[in-house]
């Protein structure tokens, strides 16, 4: 009466896949949980389907108790697993009240639908079972009902949360449901072929290739979890107050990396990687790269000593009682104190405290506002003047960015500089910047108006397609190079080779270049030369120390060895007459600094030139 050729491959193969699926290490959380109840559900439906279809094939030579049982367990896990996948999909955004709501009623609805299909053993709603065998009920289209509220609600739950899936997980998402609905429909126009556990099962494989692929939890190098695979476990433990970490972390990883090569590195880190596997063999260990070790477990253990032959190790102390409001504030908390063992370490054991949590959270509340700014074209210009000791009036500015966030207020740069430099935004940021101050000048008609500096960050020097993105807006805005002044740092000066020909690039555009921020790197007048820079800026430290220390001949030669090397220098941290006076005694063609004026919005620019100073 049924054919269920489909089926007994389907278990086969969900046989196969389930054993490969249990021999890998399963991290303790909600979406791998969600997961196994998923397999449980598949196979249990299975089996039962199978075993359903064998007895009422052949009803006479079995008891009715039997066939009646069988067949309750089947329907019950049919719905069983229809809700898993459901709930499956609701365990992969960030668990807010949302979602405990949902799954809440997701719950009621279940226990509600699987009741009716029990109590089907005295209404016969869903079937039956006389002394002719087994019977569908009046209501055993219910069943396909069911499916179908599931399916459609998995597609709403994609597309409500498609904020908190990547784009892979989206279409994987969509996929998966979009298999299960043609099934149901199959299922539902050929009833006597049982072909709704092949679908099911092809549902699970896209599942497992994306959602639950194990390279994308797994570090390749060590085979330890990686940092996605912790920010999993740390979000999702944090709040539940059963949360124990220690880390461990490699001195100076970066420096002996390229000291001792990859190979050899990589070793070590294998070589570390066992040494934590005998020590905590029931904690879950974790390898969030650059030598980063992470030990984790849901209650507290007895700390161990790891050591390297080659490599020193440091250890950082995580509290118990550390006050962390959300997990990503306790991530960061982890790679700021990871980063104090490169360079001069000056401890090799850290405790992480209060005044850490304090500075991330400042830093965390300053990528928010970064994030919105970017988003929302809320990057502002400040200018600020630039004095010509030859004309004696302000010639030029500095253009400079702020944010403006209404939650923290004005944000300087030196807060969101590094952030934006660390996760990428840095050339959004430039361009915006960019963008505005060419409007500024396309706008703005005022001839005392020369020129206006713009700084470039080290990754808009080295790479091609920021700096064609700034040649296209100068294009846009009508902007000629002789107009702006790009200003960059020793910083940008580590690709030689690139550097020059981006300078080279933009020259023959018009462009002129200034080196910031002289004085407190390593260069020097000689290797400045090899590129074409047209000024140089003594940074403020260089000019506050002579002013206290006039007697210090360091900065007079420097002057003077810029000018004779053809390029003009401009003198920045100018705070009073008595330093502007003594830079344009040692040379200085420009001043920089709050004795002028401090920055000012755009839009109040051109007042600057109507102030005015005591003469030199």
């Amino acid at each position: 009466m049924w054919n269920y050729s489909f089926t007994l491959p389907t278990a086969f193969i969900f046989l196969i896949f389930l054993i490969y699926f249990l021999a890998n290490p399963m991290l303790p959380v909600r979406r791998n949980r969600s997961f196994l109840i998923l397999l449980l559900s598949q196979g249990l439906t299975i089996v039962f389907d199978i075993w359903s279809t064998y007895l009422d094939n052949d009803p006479l030579s079995y008891p009715g108790y039997m066939l009646t049982a069988v067949n309750l367990l089947y329907f019950l896990f049919f719905v069983c697993r229809a809700y898993a996948f459901v709930s499956y999909l609701l365990s992969i955004p960030e668990q807010n009240e949302n979602i405990f709501r949902i799954s809440f009623f997701n719950r009621l609805f279940f226990w509600i639908f699987e009741a009716i299909v029990f109590v089907s053993i005295w209404t016969e709603w869903i079937f039956y079972v006389d002394d002719t065998g087994y019977h569908p009920g009046n209501y055993y289209n219910f069943l396909y009902f069911i499916m179908f509220v599931y399916i459609f609600e998995m597609y709403i739950i994609i597309v409500y949360f498609k904020k908190q899936f990547s784009r892979r997980e989206i279409y994987s998402g969509l996929l998966l449901t979009t298999i299960l609905l043609v099934g149901l429909v199959i299922r539902y126009t050929f009833s006597h072929f049982l072909v709704m556990d092949t679908f099911c099962l092809g549902s699970i494989m896209v599942i497992f290739l994306t959602f639950q692929d194990i390279h994308l939890f797994e570090d390749q190098r060590v085979g330890l979890f990686n940092n996605k695979a912790f920010h999993q476990y740390v979000v999702e433990h944090l709040h539940s107050r059963h949360l124990y970490l220690y880390g461990y972390g490699v001195i100076n990883y970066d420096e002996l990396r390229r000291m001792f090569g990859g190979a050899q590195m990589d070793m070590e880190l294998r070589d570390i990687t066992d040494s934590l596997k005998r020590e905590y063999p029931d904690q879950i260990l974790y390898y969030l790269r650059n030598g980063r070790f992470m030990v984790t477990d849901h209650k507290p253990f007895e700390i161990k000593e790891i050591k390297n032959r080659v490599l020193s190790i440091g250890t950082v102390e995580f509290p118990s009682d550390l006050e962390v409001e959300n997990g990503q504030q306790l991530i960061e908390v982890a790679r700021d104190v990871f980063s104090k063992f490169n360079g001069n370490v000056a401890r090799r054991h850290i405790v992480v405290d209060h005044e850490h949590l304090i500075e991330i959270n400042h830093n965390l509340k300053v990528q928010k506002a970064l994030n919105n700014a970017v988003l929302n074209d809320g990057i502002q210009v400040y200018l600020q003047p630039i004095y010509s000791v030859e004309m004696r009036r302000i010639s030029g500015a500095e253009a400079l960015a702020r944010i403006e966030d209404p939650e923290m207020g004005m944000v300087q740069p030196y807060d969101f500089i590094p952030i934006a430099e660390k996760n990428g935004l840095i050339v959004k940021v430039g361009e915006a910047v960019f963008k505005k101050t060419c409007g500024f000048i396309r706008d703005n008609s005022d001839p005392r108006l020369q020129w206006i500096n713009i700084n470039l960050s080290p990754i808009q020097c080295v790479s091609e397609e920021p700096i064609e993105a700034l040649l296209k807006i100068s294009d846009e805005y009508g902007v000629s190079g002789e107009k702006l002044k790009l200003e960059i740092t020793e910083d940008a000066m580590v690709d030689e080779n690139e550097l020059r020909n981006m300078m080279i690039k933009m020259s023959d555009h018009g462009f002129c270049f200034e080196l910031d921020d002289f004085g407190v790197g390593f260069s020097n007048v000689l290797r400045l030369s090899n590129f074409p820079f047209t000024a140089v800026k003594i940074d403020r430290e260089l000019v506050w120390q002579y002013h206290d220390n006039p007697t210090n001949s360091v900065l007079p030669h420097l002057i003077e060895d810029i000018r004779k090397s053809g390029m003009d220098v401009v003198a920045e941290g100018v705070e009073s007459k008595a330093m502007g006076r003594e830079m344009i005694e040692l040379g200085c063609n420009y001043l920089q600094g709050f004795y002028f004026s401090r920055p000012v919005p755009l839009k109040r620019f051109n007042k600057v030139f109507d102030l005015r100073w005591s003469e030199f």
